[in-house]
């Protein structure tokens, strides 16, 4: 079993990254293309499959990470949509006018919506008034972090640096992410890469969140699968948090 911290590339993922090889230069030979493929994990856990090619000065990284829940249904892909999103949302260096203004005005937003849920969780007991006063908190926080965010940030540093191309693909309980840059500037994948996988910021995480039931719902009512309700989607730090676990724990 793969490792929670691990990349989870499996044999189907490399024979599809070898077919995409082989079918981009059609006259090498597979065999040869194979046998330049390097598959190792480093002592952190992340796997990585490296095919050589010296064609062109650039390099193309392509990462593959378990994102959703096991029981999604095919096509509603909504919940790793969601996660993918607040992934690049940038990290604690990147994203944001001032770090420790911000992670304060994060703290300030959580800590509201910690309350909203306790006075929710009353039941029949709960006071409208409260509620209503904790709501108006929550724009008021929300709309104070906000301010220190830098949108766009994390995607600029790859489009500065030359960036070819980036993708994604997201599927139920996958995320493939794709970025093309020229090869002297493979460092900076490896650092952008780190820091959103261990160091992320879940700016937005509430909007998204809830921005994410609609989606759901479109998607269920195209495939008649009923959709979970906002409550069943998981909250969580929108301060600092692993990425391994928030692309592993999204069951409710």
């Amino acid at each position: 079993m793969e490792s929670r911290n691990s990349l989870p590339v499996t044999r189907m993922t490399r024979l599809i990254l070898l077919l995409c090889a082989a079918s981009a230069l059609p006259a090498q030979d597979f065999k040869a293309l194979e046998q330049k493929v390097s598959d190792f994990s480093l002592p952190n856990g992340f796997r990585f499959v490296v095919a050589e090619r010296h064609d062109s000065p650039v390099v193309s990284f392509v990462t593959y990470i378990g994102a959703g829940t096991a029981n999604d249904s095919p096509g509603l892909t909504g919940l790793a949509s969601f996660f993918e999103r607040l992934a690049f949302k940038g990290t604690e260096a990147l994203g944001t006018r001032d770090a420790a203004g911000e992670k304060k005005a994060l703290d300030a937003l959580e800590e509201a919506y910690n309350r909203l849920d306790a006075e929710k969780a009353k039941g029949r007991r709960a006071n409208d008034l409260d509620i209503v006063r904790i709501e108006m908190d929550i724009q008021k926080a929300a709309t104070a972090a906000q301010m220190y965010a830098a949108p766009n940030e994390f995607q600029a540093a790859f489009d500065e640096s030359g960036s070819l191309g980036t993708s994604a693909r997201v599927s139920a309980d996958s995320s493939q992410v794709r970025v093309v840059l020229p090869s002297n500037r493979a460092e900076l994948w490896f650092l952008l890469e780190a820091q959103w996988i261990a160091r992320p910021v879940f700016r937005d995480f509430y909007r998204e969140r809830d921005d994410a039931v609609p989606l759901r719902n479109r998607e269920a009512a195209a495939t008649g699968v009923k959709a979970p309700s906002a409550s069943r989607i998981p909250t969580s730090s929108a301060t600092n948090a692993g990425c391994a676990c928030l692309f592993s724990d999204l069951a409710p």
